[in-house]
């Protein structure tokens, strides 16, 4: 009986009042406490640490590939001719060959104009300056030597520019200005333009029957580089008379041929024989050697001296410095003599 109304004295922890649960519910704390327990058996097999994180969100972002500060292009733009529609067809083969032989003979000992019959529109700034993709296009066996000639076609025409010549290029895969717009190349693109339709079908008849079967490709061709937007050329030639087109675009070359010389160095070229005519001359009548390479130090160092090597001496000293000075102290020199 005793026992009977006695608490009973157990080692196991007595039962807790249940805990009201803000949704109205009733819960018990004892079923946390094994949800918890079991969590705790169960966690390491679902938990993923953090290094394991982070090896999963690696692939899902894309790396970032390091841009190069600068970009290398030639020491001179080279000319690229396009139009008046595809390369390969009489019209245009005529009229831009008619455009060559006229830039060889006004610019004789300043240009060089050369054949390029690899597609150089592959010679992208993204794949030539990037070994991974480089590397990616040069697995596959059709592109493998293409890209190989692309890059030889390419290391040519720098080279050729590094004289600082006039560079032209006769490119047999060329229509469009948007291929050499990736390039490295900063070329000087000119468009021989015919506006009319109806004049640049007259002059494919007049080619035969052979070019006239190929009368919708040359036109379609044609009027697609007429749509272009007119900032995607450097020169656009529209005159009606080759003499007018040659002119216009020996003008804009000639302008580009100064900007890229100084006035000192074409000054120098055109009368280095004078020059050597009259510093000779003043040399013999002063009795020293006739010199034209005399370093700075020197000539600053000997400019003013006595003796009648002096405004001579003077007049190198200022052809060396700038063009203008040049021609102030030759006129000085003259009134001397």
């Amino acid at each position: 009986m005793d026992s009977l109304l006695s608490p009973r004295v157990s080692s196991s922890r007595g039962s807790t009042p249940p805990i009201s649960d803000p949704n109205g519910l009733d819960r018990d704390p004892n079923e946390d406490n094994e949800g918890s327990a079991a969590n705790q058996h169960t966690a390491p097999r679902n938990s993923i640490s953090p290094n394991a994180k982070e090896k999963l969100r690696k692939p899902f972002f894309k790396k970032i590939e390091s841009i190069q500060p600068y970009e290398v292009v030639p020491s001179m733009r080279p000319v690229v001719l396009i139009g008046p529609s595809l390369k390969g067809y009489e019209v245009t083969d005529m009229m831009q060959k008619a455009l060559f032989d006229f830039l060889k003979h006004k610019f004789e000992n300043r240009i060089t104009v050369t054949r390029v019959t690899a597609d150089i529109s592959l010679a992208k700034r993204s794949v030539l300056n990037n070994p991974n993709k480089r590397a990616t296009m040069e697995r596959s066996s059709s592109r493998s030597s293409s890209m190989v000639e692309v890059q030889s076609e390419i290391e040519r025409i720098f080279e050729l520019a590094r004289n600082l010549h006039l560079v032209v290029l006769d490119c047999d895969t060329i229509n469009h200005p948007s291929q050499l717009i990736k390039t490295s190349l900063a070329p000087i693109v000119v468009y021989v333009k015919i506006a009319s339709p109806k004049v640049l079908q007259k002059l494919i008849k007049t080619r035969g029957k052979s070019q006239g079967r190929s009368m919708n490709v040359q036109m379609v061709a044609a009027e697609k580089l007429n749509q272009c937007n007119p900032d995607m050329f450097d020169v656009v030639l529209d005159e009606n008379q080759l003499e007018e087109a040659c002119e216009h675009l020996a003008d804009y070359l000639e302008a580009y041929w100064h900007a890229t010389h100084p006035p000192l160095l074409a000054a120098a070229q055109s009368n280095h024989l004078q020059l050597l005519h009259a510093q000779a001359h003043a040399h013999q009548a002063s009795g020293a050697h006739p010199t034209l390479q005399g370093s700075r130090r020197s000539i600053a160092l000997n400019h003013g001296g006595p003796g009648g090597s002096t405004d001579e001496r003077g007049h190198h000293h200022h052809l060396h410095h700038r063009a203008s000075d040049y021609n102030s102290s030759h006129n000085v020199s003259k009134g001397h003599n």
